[in-house]
């Protein structure tokens, strides 16, 4: 059921950063491949998977903007390998490799704001990231919209009543957001954040 659930939703609410990913992917990997490259490649990575070259994390650094109002880096990760594919490297498989990913019991944040930095750091790394009128900007509301829907339908406590709140009033943000000049586009979250929290 998972697999095709995954291929339903790639179909008609494609992840922008997945999109963003597989093109960038497809551009940078011709030459790397003439050049020797036998790794299999992969359009993005989480946090918990991530091993970069030294100079390569130096030159990207994570954005501190992201986890700047809610204690942590909701999506950090994603924003990091995106820009990574952005500046020219690729992401490549190590096989073999073995990860331990420990996940802390208790909730990083309260529902609404969890909610809420879900969406709106989402949206900032799609404004931040993405060439204006790429695929991945066309995919964006959709997708955003139907993370929304989903966090609606699952709405059975507090908590997730919260989440789908907070959710919401990011997506709300979203002209606020992408019409945003780069230049003013950490100043602009900054407002928006100051209107919800």
């Amino acid at each position: 059921m998972t697999r095709l659930r995954n291929g339903l939703e790639a179909a008609l609410v494609p992840q922008p950063f997945e999109v963003y990913g597989g093109e960038r992917t497809a551009e940078l990997e011709p030459a790397a491949v003439a050049d020797g490259l036998g790794y299999e490649l992969v359009g993005t990575i989480g946090g918990y998977r991530m091993s970069f070259r030294t100079e390569v994390a130096k030159a990207v650094r994570f954005d501190r903007v992201l986890g700047s109002r809610v204690g942590y880096g909701q999506h950090e990760d994603k924003d990091m390998a995106l820009r990574v594919l952005s500046a020219g490297s690729l992401i490549a498989v190590a096989p073999g490799a073995r990860v331990f990913h420990n996940i802390a019991p208790g909730k990083r944040a309260n529902g609404f704001s969890y909610g809420f930095f879900q969406i709106l750091n989402y949206l900032y790394i799609c404004k931040k990231v993405f060439p204006p009128r790429s695929r991945a900007v066309r995919v964006t509301r959709r997708y955003l919209r139907y993370k929304t829907f989903l966090y609606w339908i699952r709405r059975f406590d507090e908590f997730d009543r919260e989440v789908h709140r907070g959710a919401a009033a990011a997506l709300g943000e979203f002209d606020a957001i992408t019409g945003a000049a780069p230049s003013q586009l950490a100043e602009r979250y900054a407002q928006v954040c100051d209107r919800h929290l």
